[in-house]
Parts: C-alpha cells; structure tokens; sequence
C-alpha cells in the first residue's frame, strides 16, 4: 500500500488500495486467490453490496494478510453503521502495518478512528467472581478486559455471565454515542468451593461416602451438612461432618487414623481403594455421633419443701442460682453417660412456730445444695437437633441456716431433666426443665433434725447448658 489514504474518505481510498495491491500481488497460490477477492470485493462495494463486499474483503485477508484488506473491511463496517468493528479493524491494521505504512497513510488512519469514536459508547465492567465468562451481545469478554474500556454501538446490549458454582445472570444495558457506562455484574453463588487435604497421601478421600480422590481434592459442594471421610486399609478411618453455605471457600486438612492390628493390615493389604467391595478397602460405614462431651450448666431453681414449723410468706422468693459442670461420653445415637457436679442455694422469707401454742415469727432460711452424681442420657433426634432426657442419682450435702442455726448433712438424690439440646459446630447448646428429689434426714444440728414433718425436698427450675461435644459437625 503505497498510495495514500488520506485523499478525504475511506471511500475514496479504497480503489486506490485495491488497484495497487491486485497489481502488487504476483504468482500463485494465496497470492492469486487474495486479489480475486479483493477484486471481487471492489465490484460489489461499488454496486452498494457492502454485506457482499465485506464477505470477500474477510477471505482476502484470510488468504493472504494485506493491509488493503484490512482496509476496506474498515470501510465496509462503516458503510453498514458496525462502527465498532470498523475501530478494531482500524487499530489491527495499526498494529500489524503501522510499521510499513507512510506518514500519510498512519495520519488517514488516525483521521479516520478520530471520526468513528464519538459513534460508539464503552462499558467498564466489574464482574464477581473475576474468573466469570462473560459475554457482550455475541463477542465473549476477556476477563483481562473486566474494568478496562469496552467499546459497543449505540443502543441496547444483553451482558449474560456464567460461571461454575454461581447462578448465571444476564442484563441488558442501554448506551447512548458518546456514553461510558459501569455495570457491576454480580453473579449469585450457589455452591461452595471446598479443599480437603488428608495426612497420607495414599488415603482416599469420600464425601457423603461417595470416593473422590486420593490425598487430595477440590470441588463443589452445594450448601448443605456432608460427611467427609478419610481411610486407607490397615489404618482406622476418620470421619466429620461439615457445613457450608453458598460461596464460601473452605480448606480441611484432616488425619488419617492410626495402623489398625496386624491381622487386618495384612486382610487388606492387597486391597484397591477406594473402589473395592471388600471390608477393608470399600467406603466406611457413616460413623456414629459419638465421643466426649463437657458441658457448663446455670438452673435457676426454686425449693418446694420447708424445714419444719416453717411457712414460707405468700410472696417469697424461694428460687435461687446453681452452677455446674458436666463431662460424659456419649457412645451412640441414642445414649451417653455424665458425672455431675452443681451447687447453689436460696433464701427464703417467712414465719416459723416453734411452740404450737405461741403465735409464729417471722423468720427467714438459707439453704446451700451440693450435688455429686452420674447422670444417664437418653437423646433422640437428628445431629443438630435432638431432645435430651437424663436421669440420675448421688449424694447431696445441705447447709441450712435458720434462726442462727446451722444445720448440715449429706444425703442422696434423684434427679430427671429433658429438654431439646443442639449442636452449632461442636458447641452445645442445651435448654432443660429439672427436677431433683433430695433427701434429709442426716441435715442436723446437734442431734436435732431440721426436717420431720417431711423427710424429701424437692427443687424443681430450668436450666441452660453449654459446651463442647466430639461427634459435633466440622
């Protein structure tokens, strides 16, 4: 391309392209089939067929790349109101001839790009997650263009994302010539990205029992509670459950279990996992919500029953605080065993007659309880929510403060709780109405028994429990 280009209009430069590189071009082959359709295209542009000439100009350049080509595809794209076709066209020839094109021909083509952008608009778009595939009408997006210019035409564009583990979204945005716009295209999560890293990397991993890899695996979980397991023959599985919601990015690194005795090492040893059905190659049974447990309790708790010749006053407050503590194991679905220790007191108002045939005073008790016992617990339900029930017996040792006495003793007890208990991870969290039945006897002083009339009380309250359970979810 020797003639200039700025001779006023692509138009007019267009057979001057055509005329010197038809007889620029020699010999067969692309060459040949380069300038019959560059030829063919002159013909038809010159007729108005811009959609014919644009066709032929595309397979010139395809046979052989000619900045005439390029050229003329501008032109076409312009005559047919494709402005921003006819730009890129424009700085691809920029870039592949700008070196062998003359000053007037660098200058027609900065003419002519300097008269073609006020007709296009751009849009800068931010796209969650930065990886999305995004397209513009028909062209697909780089995301290496996310939050960089994007030239379209003026009027009405459909911006559509997709991506692994997001909702697809799609919109559509209006753009006037002249007009930068930001679109922000946010595309929902609906999956989570999960990364599990196990301690050998010979074990094999399994989510929801079914085998995913060995050593290692990431992928998508849909928002729910799993079950993950990691195992290898000859060694104990370990399992736990985890939660996750929609978009978040979760990494487990988890153990494999210590060697199992030598008899089931060498029963395994040939085993293929983690697809045999053999006992200790296949995917382990879901494991049991066992394991250790501790819980902190506070009961607010009221006494039901007073020392002898003692009428509590209609109003009296008789509830009082206890705190405790708890450690167990539960071993299954279903049962666990706790030992137990609680303290706490009351004071409570009233009148005591000590004479029958004198009138009652007023006068007021203290009472501390402390309790040491086992409890067995009874528990119903999912793994996150379940009703739990114990019952349990011990020893209780009574302080009673009254009129300046002070009378003390240990007894046994009986005692029942129930109420619905759940699990936020490993935390426990655990509300529960109790009953404990207490006995008396033994609470003298100097001999003198300050219970007769009655020989049990029993304290009735509602208690809040929490703490830390094994079998709790990741």
């Amino acid at each position: 391309m020797r003639r200039s280009l700025a001779s006023g209009s692509l138009v007019a430069a267009l057979t001057v392209a055509a005329a010197v590189t038809i007889t620029q071009l020699a010999g067969a082959g692309s060459k040949d089939e380069a300038r019959q359709h560059l030829r063919a295209g002159v013909a038809l542009f010159q007729k108005q067929d811009f959609e014919g000439a644009l066709a032929e100009f595309t397979r010139s350049y395809d046979a052989m790349h000619t900045a005439a080509a390029l050229q003329n595809i501008a032109l076409c794209h312009t005559r047919l109101q494709r402005y921003v076709a006819a730009i890129d066209t424009l700085e691809k020839l920029q870039r592949e001839f700008g070196s062998t094109l003359s000053k007037q021909d660098r200058d027609a083509v900065d003419k002519a790009l300097e008269d073609l952008l006020p007709f296009v608009g751009t849009l800068v778009l931010r796209v969650d997650p930065p990886d999305a595939h995004i397209m513009v009408d028909d062209r697909v997006v780089d995301p290496a263009r996310f939050g960089q210019p994007l030239r379209v035409g003026p009027g009405e564009h459909r911006i559509a994302g997709s991506a692994p583990s997001h909702a697809p979204v799609a919109i559509v945005v209006s753009v006037e010539k002249g007009d930068q716009k930001q679109v922000e295209l946010t595309l929902p999560a609906t999956a989570a990205d999960v990364s599990i890293l196990a301690s050998d990397p010979a074990a094999a991993i399994a989510i929801d029992r079914e085998a995913k890899a060995y050593g290692a695996w990431s992928g998508s979980l849909t928002p729910a509670t799993h079950l993950v397991q990691v195992y290898k023959p000859g060694h104990k599985a370990f399992a736990t459950y985890f939660s996750v919601r929609a978009g978040d990015r979760l990494e487990l690194n988890l153990p494999l279990g210590g060697p199992t005795p030598a008899a089931d090492t060498q029963a395994s040893a040939t085993t293929s996992l983690p697809y045999s059905d053999s006992p200790a190659g296949r995917v382990p049974d879901e494991p049991p919500p066992r394991g250790a447990y501790g819980l902190v309790s506070a009961t607010n708790t009221a006494v039901l029953q007073s020392p002898d010749g003692f009428t509590r006053a209609p109003k009296a407050d008789a509830t009082g605080g206890f705190f405790g503590l708890r450690a167990g194991y539960r071993f299954n679905s279903y049962f666990a065993a706790e030992a137990m220790f609680e303290s706490g007191g009351q004071s409570v108002d009233g009148s005591r007659q000590t004479d029958p045939n004198a009138a009652a005073v007023p006068s007021s008790y203290e009472l501390t309880t402390s309790r040491y016992g086992g409890n067995v617990r009874l528990l119903a339900g999912g793994r996150s929510i379940r009703f739990s029930g114990t019952f349990g017996v011990g020893a209780v040792y009574h302080g009673l403060t009254l009129d300046g006495t002070r009378y003390k003793g240990l007894n046994s007890y009986f005692g029942l709780e129930a109420g619905p208990q759940v699990n936020m991870g490993k935390a426990i969290l655990e509300l529960a109405l109790q009953i404990t039945l207490e006995g008396t006897t033994s609470v003298r002083a100097g001999g003198v028994r300050a219970y007769t009339d009655h020989t049990i009380v029993p304290q009735a309250g509602v208690g809040l429990r929490v703490g830390y359970g094994e079998w709790g979810r990741w």
